[in-house]
């Protein structure tokens, strides 16, 4: 038998050990935990916390969600692939998120996160957390569409409805027509949260939300906005 062969045969028995043998937080003492974070903001008051529910590993929506027993965290992994990773990859066994030491054993699966998975369509990546311990989805892509504002440094601004997967080339056209300024297309350029847009991202890949603010400039002008 390969080593590669033997090591998925490995993983694929230790992700069922895990399945077995861990215990699982319940739902309750992952509430009293969120509770407990937003005491502890340092007198900063805050709303809402967001809570991923995408794996820092692989990218991927979370199956089995899963951390350490001692991780003091609320963000989880998942399961298959946290050991893919140590097992197949080498990896250390350490948390991806809070670095610390973490092995097999010291697995757990989480109640909460599980029911929020359970309750969410697939395409939900994440929940806002609230005070009370509850969560909420907040989501443009419950229906499919973000509002999103435009502007530029002449206080020019313009707010528009898009589908999630509008290239961001569709929105500049809007733009500059709805300004009066077509011949300044292939010049527009566009900056969102400290980067520059590229013609085919969309809200989807850029992960914006509602209200998010979209500025422009002019590559002829020095980079400064128009």
């Amino acid at each position: 038998m390969s080593n590669d062969c033997s090591r998925s045969l490995d993983l694929n028995d230790k992700i069922e050990e895990v399945i077995e043998n861990s215990r699982t937080i319940e739902a309750s003492e992952t509430k009293a935990k969120i509770m407990e974070q937003f005491r502890g903001t340092n007198g900063v008051h805050v709303d809402v916390l967001r809570l991923s529910l995408l794996c820092p590993i692989s990218g991927a929506r979370l199956t089995n969600p899963v951390k350490g027993a001692h991780c003091t965290h609320v963000e989880c992994f998942d399961l298959s692939s946290y050991l893919g990773a140590c097992v197949l990859q080498d990896h250390d066994w350490k948390c991806p998120i809070c670095d610390m030491d973490l092995p097999q054993t010291h697995l757990v699966f989480d109640e909460y996160i599980k029911n929020i998975l359970a309750d969410t369509k697939p395409v939900i990546d994440y929940v806002e957390l609230l005070e009370n311990g509850e969560y909420r989805c907040n989501h443009p892509s419950l229906n499919g569409n973000i509002k999103l504002t435009v502007q530029n440094q002449q206080g020019r601004v313009i707010n528009l409805t898009v589908k999630l997967d509008t290239p961001m080339w569709k929105v500049k056209r809007v733009f500059v027509n709805r300004i009066g300024t077509p011949d300044a297309l292939n010049t527009l350029r566009f900056c969102f949260d400290g980067r520059r847009v590229t013609d085919e991202d969309t809200p989807r890949s850029l992960e914006m939300e509602d209200n998010d603010t979209i500025d422009v400039y002019l590559e002829q002008n020095g980079g400064n906005l128009i």
